[in-house]
């Protein structure tokens, strides 16, 4: 029995949702890149969605992981973006929350459910400073009071870190 048939059959028992069953199979049938492996099935795995690292790849390669991820119907996110990628992508995906400072593009296709609870951001070098200060101010005040809270105090403890901000 093949992926499409066993979501078929778990459809017809009820155990999936019409919705739930097109989404499965819109991840099983989404074409295959002819130069990356991408793992359409991570996120209902494990939790955790694919992600494009963009170190190494063309500007079209990451275009073309990004519609495929897009045409499964999952968010996407691209790291390690040089300029020349982030300007090409820019262009390709005016809808994308673009963060040259982090090098990263996401695009927000599919609503992420909020939850409770701390975040930790561990950085020990500085090449993870460039992701954590452009990403903390993005995402930790949407992510709830908690995570306000600790935004707030790492402004006012660290102000030279968040110029502008």
């Amino acid at each position: 029995m093949n992926d499409i048939t066993a979501i078929l059959h778990q459809l017809e028992e009820g155990r999936l949702s019409t919705e739930e069953a097109a989404e499965k199979i819109r991840a099983a049938t989404a074409p295959a890149s002819s130069h990356t492996d991408i793992d359409y099935g991570r996120l209902e795995r494990t939790g955790c969605p694919e992600v494009i690292y963009g170190a190494g790849k063309t500007p079209d390669q990451i275009e073309e992981i990004a519609r495929g991820l897009l045409a499964a119907g999952q968010n996407v996110l691209a790291t390690r973006l040089n300029v020349e990628a982030l300007d090409y992508l820019n262009r390709a995906f005016p809808e994308a929350d673009m963060h040259p400072e982090a090098r990263l593009m996401r695009i927000m296709a599919n609503p992420v459910p909020q939850t409770e609870g701390f975040v930790g951001i561990v950085s020990a070098g500085t090449s993870a400073w460039r992701a954590c200060t452009a990403w903390f101010p993005i995402w930790i005040p949407s992510a709830g009071p908690p995570c306000w809270w600790l935004w707030q105090a790492w402004k006012e403890r660290f102000p030279a870190c968040w110029p502008g901000w």
